[in-house]
């Protein structure tokens, strides 16, 4: 065997040693990633669950339970009054009559 013809054995044996460490690498990277992203999501379950149960509660608290329709006689007019789950009423809602 020549010193050339070494030389080129040398030198694919190389470039294969590179490809094997590029996917290696590669692999490695992506393993890292999917532990970190797996770690993430336990780490964030119980928070974001958290934040959830307690926008659930505010979007409750935000939610009409009721209406009521009162006739005011006094001024002639339909008035609508809502009354929230947080036991709040808000102020009378004036139904206009629609003109044709």
């Amino acid at each position: 065997m020549t010193t050339e013809q070494r030389i080129e054995k040398l030198e694919r044996q190389l470039a294969a040693t590179n490809r094997r460490n590029r996917w290696l690498v590669g692999f490695m990277v992506l393993a890292l990633a999917g532990l970190g992203a797996a770690w993430a999501l336990t780490q964030a379950t119980p928070v974001a669950q958290a934040q959830a149960a307690a926008a659930d509660n505010r979007a409750a608290a935000d939610r009409p339970v009721s209406l009521a329709a009162v006739y005011d006689a006094a001024n002639k007019k339909p008035l609508v009054y809502v009354l929230w789950a947080d036991g709040k009423v808000t102020t009378p809602l004036v139904i206009m009559p629609r003109i044709n």
